[in-house]
């Protein structure tokens, strides 16, 4: 049996027993019993890749700002910085306050 099955009867299963009565919810985990494999699995792929895909750009603006604090260290003008690092004029002011 495939982990994520696992996963989700044992979720449900759970929620279920927390509210025995409650006629929404037992219809709501009935819908998500319904769910298949794939559809977990999809699921679960999808939100790895947008996950890979948030820290890949949040590691590239950490090495803009970087370079970019380096290059106002070294007296680069505004406009190459802005040029090597892609940065916004308002992004390298908010640095030269930091700095």
């Amino acid at each position: 049996m495939n982990v994520s099955k696992v996963n989700k009867m044992t979720v449900v299963r759970k929620v279920r027993e927390m509210h025995l009565g409650d006629e929404y919810m037992q219809h709501e985990l009935e819908l998500l019993g319904d769910l298949s494999n794939e559809t977990v699995d999809s699921a679960a792929r999808k939100a790895r890749k947008i996950g890979l895909e948030q820290g890949l750009e949040k590691g590239r603006r950490e090495t803009a700002y970087e370079k970019a604090k380096r290059l106002i260290q070294r007296g680069y003008p505004d406009e190459e910085i802005q040029e090597i690092t892609k940065l916004s004029p308002d992004e390298i002011l908010k640095i030269k306050k930091g700095c």
